[in-house]
């Protein structure tokens, strides 16, 4: 196997998870604004973990099948799923943080 079926593989992995990841994200986000309990939080927090598992399962069954690396391809999914997911957590986090600030902010701004 030459080293431009790795990289695909990876690439390919990565974009895949990460495209799986970002829906989840949004998804995600959808449901907590909408929640009224934690018991919605923690269904689609189990939704994700099953959907995440469910295309590493799928590249798992398709291994035969792909032109790239297999564990190349695998390695990025995980690493797309994984990465995209702190990444956009981080910057949900950070929006937060702000909103909260300006709320503050202008709590304590006399009128």
């Amino acid at each position: 196997m030459s080293t431009w079926q790795y990289i695909l593989g990876g690439l390919a992995g990565l974009v895949l998870g990460a495209a799986v990841s970002v829906c989840l994200h949004r998804i995600t986000m959808r449901k907590i604004n909408k929640a009224n309990n934690t018991t919605d939080v923690m269904l689609v927090s189990g939704i994700r973990f099953v959907v995440s598992a469910a295309l590493l399962f799928l590249i798992f069954l398709l291994r035969n099948v792909l032109p790239f690396s297999f564990y190349a391809t695998i390695i990025g999914a995980a690493l797309g799923l994984t990465a995209t997911s702190v990444v956009l957590s981080m910057l949900q986090m950070r929006k937060t943080a702000r909103e909260e600030e300006e709320k503050r902010r202008s709590a304590d701004k006399p009128e």
